[in-house]
């Protein structure tokens, strides 16, 4: 296994990068578009859609993969 394949612990990890390249943060990301039927929470769009963080990524590190600090936004 290659030191890329390793699982990161990404509630502790202070490395962006390597927390955002992480499989459970990307499927977070993917379950928060799923969530919001794959449209922009404030506007509708369907397009240049990302999943953010209600309460800061940085800030608050134990609720980056709880679904309720998620919201998708274009």
């Amino acid at each position: 296994m290659s030191q890329k394949d390793e699982w990161i612990d990404i509630s502790k990890s202070k490395n962006i990068d390597e927390v955002r390249n992480a499989k459970e943060y990307k499927d977070w990301v993917k379950s928060i578009k799923e969530r919001d039927n794959e449209c922009c929470v404030l506007c509708g769009a369907n397009q240049h859609l990302e999943a953010h963080h209600v309460f800061s990524f940085k800030n608050f590190v134990p609720l980056r993969l709880e679904p309720d600090n998620g919201i998708t936004k274009s």
